[in-house]
């Protein structure tokens, strides 16, 4: 069958940015991630955090403030993209990007990591959602292993010595690698992204006509503009921003801090721990693409959320009541970890089903996603606070489940308001 010219061009526009979309994103989440990996080794080697009795609140707080870097450094990322151009912008900034993560491996002061944390997501994190997706969970599964190989660098395992270069440790080396990933991968992104088709020599004129008709007609359509005070006083928007702030509580809060859970609990071997923490990635790269084609084929999307954040109720549950056994932490944290994950795509999908015909589904979408990195910053920083405060992670687990059962209830409420106004019932 003969393809139309917007379909040739759609298929050849995927396959030359998905694969580069998916390496940057993976490598830009196993960057983020592997701080949770090197503040194990970071805290014993240096002495402003060795003789601090406040070390997972400045962690926790450190991961914070990346959240508020992005809050606050998305928008004027967005001006100079729209002055200037998209793919030069974000690949100069991931050449930055790179050398603040290789300066992470020399710092020796807490305000330092503070301002390092903030500085990082300078880089523009708005590539396809559908990329995302896949990145994390492909992130989780080899960025462990890939941080263990640095990390054992200069310490002695099993009666084996993991000798150094140039006398740095290896969390200073891991920082180092994925700063210099950043850099070496910005220069394919220069080379074959352009921002607009009528720059895509691959394309032929036919495809170039089509794509600008197509894009031309999604432009019409989304004319219509609010503003933020407009979709917040939507009671719809508000309730799932401030849902979307509960979820992204948990899932930060819980995977920025299992790493050092399964350390102060158990004093696992590196290895073995990186090993545990590869499992949740594995098994969330099968459930997403499952969890989509089940919502897909059953066209439904609120029980396909909810129902893995019902699941993770009760792994917190079980996690916090019998944290005493490796078995029943190690399967609790998988299943936690991976249920998180499994419903991303269709997060997106339910909000824009929810919200109401007064308003924006694309502009209220980016307030909720700005909510959810408000849940990212207290997510952890309320997980070490608690945990320096009481000196266990319990009470930090009993913050994730209040998070994660308010979570459920708040989209629960949504989805019952909506439902019942579109049966023509009034309120």
């Amino acid at each position: 069958m003969t393809r139309s010219p917007l379909d040739r061009a759609i298929r050849k526009i995927y396959w030359r940015y998905l694969p580069i979309g998916l390496i940057l994103f993976t490598a830009l989440w196993s960057d983020q991630s592997c701080l949770s990996l090197a503040k194990l080794k970071m805290a014993q080697d240096l002495s402003a955090f060795r003789h601090s009795n406040n070390t997972e609140t400045i962690f926790g707080l450190s991961q914070a403030l990346y959240s508020v870097g992005i809050l606050t450094l998305q928008i004027p990322s967005i001006a100079v993209v729209e002055k200037w151009s998209a793919y030069k912008w974000f690949s100069l900034l991931s050449i930055v990007h790179g050398f603040i993560a290789i300066l992470t491996a020399f710092i020796t002061e807490v305000w330092q990591i503070y301002l390092q944390r903030y500085w990082l997501p300078l880089r523009n994190r708005g590539i396809a959602l559908s990329i995302i997706f896949m990145a994390v969970p492909i992130a989780y599964s080899i960025g462990p292993k890939i941080s263990y190989l640095f990390i054992r660098m200069g310490t002695t395992e099993n009666g084996i010595h993991y000798p150094t270069l140039f006398n740095l440790r290896g969390w200073q080396w891991l920082f180092i690698v994925w700063g210099i990933i950043s850099i070496l991968l910005s220069i394919p992104l220069y080379y074959m992204f352009t921002d607009r088709p009528s720059e895509a020599t691959w394309l032929t004129k036919d495809e170039h006509d089509a794509l600008h008709t197509e894009l031309a007609a999604e432009t019409k359509t989304s004319e219509a503009s609010s503003t933020i005070c407009q979709n917040l006083c939507h009671i719809e928007v508000l309730l799932l921003c401030i849902a979307r702030t509960l979820m992204m509580n948990v899932e930060y809060g819980f995977d920025f801090f299992i790493p050092t859970m399964l350390d102060d609990w158990y004093h696992l071997s590196d290895n073995t721990l990186t090993w545990l923490l590869t499992i949740p990635g594995f098994i969330t790269i099968v459930l997403i693409p499952c969890v989509g084609w089940s919502s897909d084929y059953f066209n439904e999307r609120f029980f396909h959320t909810v129902i893995p954040l019902l699941i993770t109720i009760i792994a917190l549950a079980i996690l916090i009541l019998g944290q005493k056994s490796l078995i029943i932490a190690t399967v609790s944290f998988v299943i936690i970890s991976s249920s998180l994950k499994s419903s991303y795509s269709l997060w997106w999908i339910l909000c824009t089903s929810l919200t109401t015909q007064e308003v924006i589904a694309s502009e209220s979408i980016g307030i909720i996603s700005v909510f959810g990195d408000i849940g990212e910053s207290t997510g952890p920083f309320f997980v070490g606070l608690f945990k320096d405060q009481t000196g266990s992670f319990t009470s930090s687990l009993i913050f994730l489940l209040i998070s994660a059962i308010l979570a459920v209830a708040t989209i629960s409420i949504v989805f019952v308001r909506v439902n019942y106004r579109r049966k023509g019932y009034t309120q």
